[in-house]
């Protein structure tokens, strides 16, 4: 084996390294000889302990220089010029991926016969860049998350030269441009040979064109480019963009690849990682956990033991009881099934209806206030079997017919209901989910956009977005929270893994503890997919092939509409979704579109007093 030297850069604002890092330092210490981590910024002593053991130098400095200032300082402070000549190969890598799908070793075997001085494992096109790159635009260069420099050049004068000229870089773009954007092309005029182990050149197109390959071709790279890794920066991209270069399924699509492809690499410390990071929206939306699912097949085969299942239904709406309990025989025999309601009369007709059709029932009552809440009763009467299940399922019809329009009830009622408990092979579908999807906490039907719905649901925080944030911070729990990303799923219906709402189980609820406090009630509602979050899981949607079909419908149409609007104001040049999200801001926006469309026609009609008058109006509308 070759006699390589690894200089690894770490940063985290929080100074936390999750195991995401250590998987990574595992997965390449056999390849390295030595191994230099250098901490930007601050490092917690757990952290530091984790990372301790698996390198021959620690070094934490102040975040200063990017990744450039780190290896730069490790290089020449550290293992000092005149020890270059002891390593075959110099390793630079820093924490923006998740460790590789393939071993390391498979890796560096695959380039062995390359005949390259220097390689990295992914490659981008020629772009303009922001002219301050030496060369006037960024040629095609390596990127710089990871590379490999060998003998001829890692030993040669003209590397130590290069990295003594870099300055300390005071911004990411000044690194792009200034090190990025260059490195490649330096040392190929110099006359080094370079190579890539996942080549994309092919896809390249032109200068103004082309795209960053390991975010928007991520599919393509990992299932026929043998691409091994997935960078941080898939997860950060807003699906905006990604809507701009495709169809919005890379990423998933990628994650689906390395599940068929590497079925025994473990994604549960990126999940970890990504969990602590980002909203759960976010992650949901970036990797389209929606899932729909048959209704109407045969039951399947469990390839493995389904998980212990509890059905809870918190039923009082007595006059709607035929209305819902159809639905509770579709629960699995092998699921039990409690029944929560809020008097004694109401518990004995609905064991007495359901007598016969549903096995191991079980039943409490929950005296509830005048207005019945749903997460009141999902405390006092579900959280105390939760224990002894794996999963539970839990649905209700208080405040679920509000009264306006029965249709509209009715559409409420079938979007909850038939999206929970379609039919007994639909449950056990989702159990079956559960299963393969470790990662998996929350599944619920998807938020209602019908009748007055629709605004409402556009922000689901509905003014409580403070009173989430202070439950979550009385539970001990803290995940990233965003006034502007509101929840996805309400406290209505939804399956759940129990040991995702752990914290909820461990605070001590009783029926005073909710007495006039409904703003409480209303963050409990939105806080299910952020205590799972807490726990390291994701959270997403499930649905029925038909509420799949009225969904995309629906919100096609609603685009359609909107798109009509937007178009027919003048000025207003739509060409893809990012452009499209740019008209809609404010009316703002649109008279400045509206003034730059017309002024070419003032100009010629009024001549200089228009400028002037322009000149004005830029300092409003820019």
């Amino acid at each position: 084996m070759a006699k390589r030297l690894g200089i690894f850069l770490f940063f985290d604002a929080d100074g936390i390294a999750d195991d995401y890092v250590v998987h990574l330092l595992r997965s390449i210490r056999p390849c390295l000889s030595r191994l230099l981590v250098v901490a930007n910024g601050k490092l917690l002593d757990g952290s530091r302990a984790k990372l301790e053991p698996l390198a021959d130098e620690l070094l934490v400095r102040p975040n200063e220089g990017f990744d450039t200032g780190a290896w730069q300082e490790a290089l020449f402070r550290h293992v000092g010029e005149r020890h270059f000549a002891e390593y075959d190969e110099l390793v630079l890598f820093n924490d923006s991926f998740f460790a590789p799908f393939r071993p390391f070793e498979d890796i560096f075997r695959d380039m062995e016969d390359d005949g390259a001085d220097f390689w990295g494992l992914s490659v981008h096109g020629a772009i303009p860049g922001d002219g301050t790159c030496r060369y006037g635009y960024r040629p095609d260069y390596l990127q710089t998350y990871f590379l490999v420099f060998r003998a001829r050049l890692f030993h040669s004068g003209d590397f130590a030269a290069f990295w003594r000229n870099q300055p300390s870089y005071k911004t990411f773009r000044s690194v792009a441009e200034g090190f990025g954007g260059v490195l490649t092309r330096h040392f190929e005029d110099l006359g080094y040979q370079w190579s890539v182990y996942s080549d994309t050149r092919d896809l390249d197109v032109s200068r103004d064109k082309n795209y960053d390959h390991h975010t928007y071709d991520l599919d393509e790279m990992v299932a026929r480019r043998r691409y091994p890794i997935i960078k941080r920066r898939s997860f950060r991209v807003p699906k905006m963009r990604y809507l701009a270069y495709g169809d919005a399924t890379t990423l998933p699509q990628a994650i689906a690849h390395v599940r068929r492809l590497y079925p025994d690499y473990d994604l549960g410390p990126m999940f970890v990682h990504l969990l602590r990071k980002y909203p759960a929206r976010d992650l949901k939306e970036a990797l389209n956990l929606d899932f729909v699912i048959a209704d109407e097949e045969p039951s399947p085969v469990a390839v493995r033991p389904r998980p212990r299942t509890l059905v809870a239904a918190y039923l009082v709406d007595a006059g709607r009881f035929s209305v819902f309990l159809p639905y509770l025989e579709h629960v699995p025999q092998d699921c039990g099934l409690l029944l929560v309601t809020d008097t004694e009369e109401k518990r004995a007709r609905l064991l007495e209806e359901l007598a016969g059709k549903c096995s191991d029932i079980q039943s409490v009552v929950v005296e509830s206030h005048p207005d019945p809440q749903e997460m009141e009763a999902f405390l006092l009467g579900v959280l105390p079997y939760m224990g002894q299940f794996d999963l539970v399922g839990f649905l209700h019809d208080s405040n679920l017919f509000m009264g306006d329009y029965p249709c509209v009830d009715d559409a409420t009622r079938r979007l909850l209901w038939d999206n929970m408990l379609a039919s007994e092979s639909y449950v056990q579908r989702i159990r079956d989910l559960f299963v393969s999807t470790p990662w998996l906490g929350v599944l619920a039907p998807p938020l209602a956009n019908h009748a007055t719905f629709f605004r409402e649901n556009l922000n689901a925080w509905h003014g409580n977005f403070k009173a989430t944030a202070a439950l979550l911070e009385r539970l001990g729990l803290s995940v990233p929270l965003d006034p502007s990303r509101p929840p996805f799923i309400l406290g209505n219906a939804w399956w759940v893994r129990t040991d995702a709402l752990a914290p909820l189980g461990a605070h001590n609820w009783n029926a005073s503890a909710f007495d006039g406090k409904p703003r409480l009630l209303a963050a409990l509602e939105r806080s299910i997919p952020y205590i799972a979050q807490s726990r390291s899981y994701v959270s997403g949607w499930v649905m029925t092939p038909e509420t799949a079909s009225t969904q995309l419908s629906n919100l096609r149409y609603m685009l359609d509409m909107s798109a009509r609007r937007f178009s027919s104001a003048l000025g207003l040049l739509m060409t893809d979704f990012p452009s499209y999200f740019r008209c809609i801001p404010s009316l703002g926006t649109a008279l400045a579109h509206c003034i730059r469309s017309i002024g070419p026609m003032l100009v010629w009609r009024f001549g200089r007093r228009f400028s002037k008058h322009r000149r004005f109006f830029a300092r409003f509308f820019p």
